[in-house]
């Protein structure tokens, strides 16, 4: 399907880019297989993106605008929300998340007035109230949820009633649907799985992936992994008497204002590993932040930060050296849907192919980081002994490697290294067996 497009776009000389001749393809595909109804998320801003050649929407969903892709769709929200407003039509009915500030709110509103879009559907009215919230189902559904995932739930809850009626069927029992969305998981969203070639395959040891890339995301990601896995403690240990360091596999896209976000994700004594994705199938635009920079930029975010930069292409290899540096501490990969995307496709790989094996690469990075804590430590002796400030306080250490290391604690990484943060939490079912 995608090469009849390629070809049609050679022989017309369209010149489509890589993710229009793709969107084509998603939407002669909806098409040939007759699909009823599909959740189309527009791929960036709203009004300029190739997504938005649809023009028969049962509702247009606008959810938590931030500060992003600035280079395309200018530097204030007010100036984003006008892209993304883009995506309504006349008399169609529209939902804005209403945690959004009060200036996106007016952006649309007004764009929405000029085009002729609309009712507009307000997320929190006495209708609501009776029907949804004081609902057994939603506060069951709702209880273990995230705020950002409640607001989202509402506004996903709201888009299911509209196409209900736009298809003439009932809305009567409308909530009975939660309780089956209870234990749904959103890949690469505050997502647990484990990764046997990295930890063992009779190992219980999960990691957390989510695709957070912006402030907000950032946030909320934080406030989660505080509660969730910092608070906790690890299977066979006491309780920490504060908040166990994280441990972050991280890459960003170039353009991205890694600063802010990290100012926001990371804590003092936090560790990280900072790797690279692969080219992105679609949008040659989009390229990775150079590992080393962004090491840079998070040791500048947070002071006693331990870093380690792989400028090699790989979530395994990154998970390999991370595994070493967190001891019993939580692994966290985010920073990048991209980087999720690898992380995936890497995982499906190695679960689909007998022969992959990741022996090399821990070998590899075990060394690594065990020859660079030691040489960082005999550097820290020395300038004991000599009288000079701690090499603690240091905010960069160079390497000729292929990783740096810098603010590495006195600790020197083993095999054992495996411990699971999620095990006392039910995250999961598992055996609970140690890894081989």
């Amino acid at each position: 399907m995608e090469t009849h497009f390629i070809q049609l776009n050679q022989k017309e000389e369209i010149k489509a880019s890589e993710f229009e001749i793709l969107t084509a393809t998603a939407f002669e595909l909806f098409n040939k297989n007759k699909v009823e109804v599909g959740v189309v998320e527009v791929g960036m801003g709203g009004k300029l993106d190739a997504t938005n050649i649809l023009n028969n929407q049962v509702i247009s969903v606008i959810s938590m605008i931030a500060r992003e892709h600035q280079d395309f769709l200018g530097n204030t929200l007010e100036e984003i929300a006008h892209h993304k407003a883009g995506i309504l039509r006349p008399n169609t009915p529209y939902i804005i998340n209403p945690m959004n500030e009060r200036n996106v709110h007016d952006v649309i509103d007004r764009y929405a007035e000029e085009i002729g879009a609309g009712p507009r559907i307000f997320p929190d009215t006495a209708a609501l109230r009776r029907d949804l919230f004081s609902s057994k189902d939603w506060q069951k559904f709702a209880a273990p949820l995230q705020p950002f995932q409640r607001d989202n739930a509402v506004l996903a809850y709201l888009a299911f009633l509209r196409v209900l009626e736009e298809g003439s069927e009932s809305t009567r029992n409308s909530t009975s649907l939660l309780p089956h969305m209870q234990h749904k998981q959103i890949a690469g969203r505050l997502q647990s799985l484990q990764v046997p070639l990295v930890f063992g395959r009779h190992g219980t040891r999960h990691i957390l992936v989510d695709g957070a890339h912006n402030e907000n995301a950032a946030e909320a990601l934080k406030t989660y992994v505080y509660h969730n896995l910092q608070v906790q403690s690890a299977r066979g240990h006491k309780p920490p008497p504060g908040p166990r360091p994280v441990t972050w596999v991280l890459a960003m896209s170039d353009g991205k204002d890694a600063r802010k976000f990290l100012s926001r994700l990371l804590r003092p004594g936090d560790s990280v590993v900072t790797t690279t994705f692969g080219p992105v199938d679609g949008m040659p635009w989009v390229k990775p932040m150079d590992p080393r920079e962004l090491l840079q930029i998070a040791m500048e975010a947070h002071k006693n930060i331990t870093g380690l930069h792989i400028p090699t292409p790989g979530t395994f290899r990154a998970l390999c050296a991370a595994k070493y540096l967190a001891s019993t501490d939580p692994i966290v990969l985010t920073g990048s849907l991209y980087l999720v995307g690898d992380f995936m496709r890497e995982r499906r790989a190695s679960a689909d192919d007998d022969t992959f094996d990741t022996k090399t690469i821990d070998w590899e990075e075990r060394n690594r980081v065990n020859t660079l804590l030691s040489w960082k430590f005999e550097e820290q002796d020395r300038s004991v002994e000599s009288g000079l400030p701690n090499l603690e306080t240091a905010t960069s250490v160079g390497t000729e490697s292929t990783a740096d290391v810098v603010k590495i604690r006195p600790r020197v990484a083993s095999e054992d290294d495996t411990e699971d943060p999620f095990q006392d939490r039910k995250l999961h079912d598992g055996k609970k067996d140690r890894p081989s």
